[in-house]
């Protein structure tokens, strides 16, 4: 096996699973969570890396198919001003969600969202974040109040 690396076993699996779920656990919204949830939810967790200028929402595009949580690095949360060019509304760095609105609603996005700089993202698949909504309305109204508040 020489020059390949040795698949991802149970116990290595768990692990991964353990740290995604800590750091969930240091995010304001999922501290709601306890830590069977926080599991379940680092089970199906995605992670993803994003180069400086990736875009990952565009305004009037689909919406949203994950809850993108910033692990390392930021994003730039901007809106188009025609011949101006765009508009920087907002910032996210580590432990900032983004597409919410679009992810909750399945309305397009109503901003663009670019990696401002190299940027690690979990990414929390639509269905199983709009169940725990669901279940948990205290996790649902502290991303509604928290998104509704950043464009107000």
């Amino acid at each position: 096996m020489e020059g390949r690396e040795a698949p991802c076993t149970g116990s290595s699996a768990a692990v991964i699973v353990d740290e995604i779920a800590g750091y969930l656990a240091r995010v304001p919204a999922f501290r709601l969570l306890d830590e069977g949830e926080l599991r379940a939810l680092g089970a199906i967790v995605e992670v993803d890396f994003a180069p400086a200028g990736t875009v990952l929402l565009s305004e009037g595009g689909p919406p949203s198919e994950f809850l993108q949580v910033v692990v390392s690095g930021g994003v730039r949360v901007s809106l188009p001003a025609g011949d101006a060019g765009d508009v920087e509304v907002d910032y996210r760095s580590e432990g900032a969600a983004v597409g919410y609105l679009s992810l909750f609603s399945g309305d397009r996005s109503r901003v663009d969202v670019a990696a401002a700089e190299d940027t690690v993202l979990l990414l929390i698949p639509r269905k199983p974040f709009l169940d725990l909504l669901e279940r948990r309305p205290d996790v649902r109204e502290f991303f509604t109040r928290t998104f509704i508040s950043t464009y107000l």
